[in-house]
């Protein structure tokens, strides 16, 4: 184990060290030298992780673009590790977790339901692990667009359209109904008793359903 301490720091030490220098591995040129590039580290994994990359890559392509500002995204469950890591290694981060005003904040575009009398156009927030699809609709935007009377709602994707009720909770596991429901933070998603409601509608993060008029 004594000697095996110094190969794992001395390799984390490289991982560290190319993560921080690296271009852009999208398959874009290289950086002008006058973009500020920030090195954002985050703790997340999972679907919440990639929703995060998501996020990042918007803000390159809008406002970071406009801005001159590359954000190149990390997550790890072990922050904390890579923190003391870099930090050993002279290179530490300039701010952990800063207070920022939201003044300060951009919106980023697409990432909000257009809402209108009778129907919504919303992107897809996540696909979760289980095949639920998180929408960006919370159910003040059903009553705004007039769908909360609890009839059937009519879903378009990219593929068809599809009528799904309003359900408290999700299906029974035995069913297979597809149906929408209220998760976390007050937003929608569709699900699918006992299946894997992104599966079945063939769905992706990155595509948008429309509500109502589908």
């Amino acid at each position: 184990m004594t000697i095996l301490k110094p190969i794992i720091l001395t390799a984390m030490l490289l991982v560290g060290a190319s993560i921080l220098f690296v271009q852009p591995r999208d398959g874009s040129p290289p950086l002008p030298r006058d973009v500020v590039t920030v090195d954002y580290w985050e703790k997340w994994g999972g679907s919440e992780a990639a929703a995060m990359q998501r996020v990042v890559e918007l803000f390159n392509r809008t406002v970071g673009r406009e801005k001159g500002i590359y954000v190149r995204y990390l997550s790890m469950s072990n922050i904390q590790q890579k923190t003391l890591v870099s930090t050993a290694a002279g290179v530490p981060p300039d701010a952990m977790g800063p207070v920022v005003a939201v003044d300060d904040l951009h919106r980023l575009p697409g990432l909000d339901a257009d809402v209108a009398p009778g129907r919504i156009a919303a992107p897809i927030r996540n696909v979760d692990c289980y095949g639920n699809v998180q929408l960006t609709v919370t159910d003040a935007d059903m009553r705004r667009a007039g769908l909360d009377g609890g009839r059937p709602v009519r879903v378009g994707t990219p593929t068809g359209t599809v009528d799904l009720r309003r359900v408290a909770s999700c299906p029974d596991r035995d069913s297979g109904e597809l149906g929408i429901v209220e998760v976390s933070f007050g937003w929608l998603a569709i699900v699918a008793g006992g299946a894997d409601a992104a599966t079945r509608l063939d769905l992706r993060a990155a595509d948008a359903v429309r509500l109502g008029d589908a």
